[in-house]
């Protein structure tokens, strides 16, 4: 199904719900995370530091008002390699069946952004897997996780397998 509520019902049991039980089993009180504020009309409204108040933990975002120049200029001054995937043409990189390389379908604007790029993700419906958006908190959580789980609600891939692009 393609809907919202599949959508988000996808996000929260394969990347939300696991990503907030890590971060509690390890007693975790903050995460990095490498959004960028140009990427999409989310991550553009969001602060430096937030405090995720339903999951309790603070997020980080160091790299919000980055550029993709900005990105490039640290990789070159420190000689750091790009994500191998890059060279393939991604972008982006989410699941094995979310995230697509680029393709002048993909990204067929003659102005380059890094929003465009946003557009190989989800099949260019949809901008967020939902791990920097939702706010439902641990036991919200919990109750979707194991409603999807009820209704043996299935998904791409099964848990454990290699959801890497490739």
């Amino acid at each position: 199904r393609d809907d919202e509520a599949s959508h988000r019902v996808y996000g929260v049991v394969r990347k939300v719900e696991p990503m907030a039980r890590a971060l509690r089993e390890l007693g975790a009180e903050a995460m990095l995370a490498g959004v960028r504020g140009k990427q999409t009309k989310h991550r553009s409204g969001l602060e430096r530091i937030t405090l995720n108040h339903a999951q309790k933990h603070y997020r980080i975002h160091p790299l919000l008002h980055w550029t993709q120049e900005d990105i490039d200029n640290y990789l070159a001054k420190h000689n750091l390699p790009y994500h191998p995937l890059k060279r393939l043409g991604y972008v982006s990189i989410g699941d094995k069946h979310s995230t697509k390389p680029v393709t002048k379908s993909s990204n067929s604007s003659t102005d380059k952004n890094e929003a465009n790029d946003r557009n190989t993700r989800f099949g260019g419906k949809r901008q967020e897997c939902g791990l920097h958006t939702e706010r439902a908190n641990v036991a919200e959580l919990s109750a979707l996780v194991s409603s999807a789980s009820s209704l043996n609600l299935s998904f791409h891939g099964q848990q454990g397998e290699d959801r890497k692009p490739h």
